[in-house]
């Protein structure tokens, strides 16, 4: 039997909490490295990166055998986020591959998904049966909990397959302590080899 989920993924993810596997990691970079691990490991080949992004993106992407593709996504000149830029990218993406997708103010430019956003991204997910993964590493320092998380929960509750990394560590203030957790969306007849892969 599966362990219940733990305190950080009830805070989160809400009910949706009871269909995740999950693992505490070193931090939330500790918490991709293992995502993007199972990723390879479940036969993804690639991994479409809203960029610019973050220095650890591509080195940990490089570092698990898996390709980046690289989709602008900011409009520079009228400082909004490009979403029909981003989706356009999704063609370059196979069925069983990723795309990673940053929560709260998070990425370098400062710029968040809107809640219409994050359904239309879960929408294209759907659509083209690709990984969403979540890199959610601040939450709590933006709108609030139940906000900050609103678009990972829109995703989780519609996608089937999701990978979330967070960071206890920034959330709770415990930084040196790097506490961080992967939590895993699987159909429910797979949850046992993602659980026997992370383990």
């Amino acid at each position: 039997r599966a362990p219940w989920p733990t305190p950080y993924a009830r805070m989160a993810f809400g009910a949706l909490a009871k269909e995740l596997v999950s693992i505490q990691s070193v931090g939330g970079t500790g918490a991709l490295r293992l995502g993007f691990e199972l990723l390879k490991a479940s036969g993804a080949k690639r991994v479409l990166v809203p960029t610019p992004t973050w220095p650890n993106h591509p080195a940990i992407i490089r570092a698990s055998g898996l390709e980046q593709i690289d989709v602008e996504f900011f409009d520079v000149a009228k400082q909004v986020i490009d979403l029909d830029a981003l989706l356009a990218g999704f063609a370059k993406l196979q069925p069983g591959d990723a795309v990673l997708l940053q929560g709260c103010c998070h990425n370098p430019l400062g710029a968040d998904f809107s809640l219409p956003q994050w359904k239309a991204l879960t929408e294209a997910i759907v659509a083209h049966k690709i990984v969403a993964y979540l890199d959610v590493a601040y939450v709590g320092f933006g709108d609030g909990i139940d906000e900050d998380v609103a678009g990972a929960r829109h995703v989780l509750a519609h996608a089937p397959e999701v990978i979330v990394s967070t960071s206890g560590a920034k959330s709770f203030g415990i930084y040196r302590e790097r506490v961080g957790g992967l939590y895993v969306k699987a159909p429910e007849a797979s949850r046992a080899a993602v659980r026997s892969n992370l383990y």
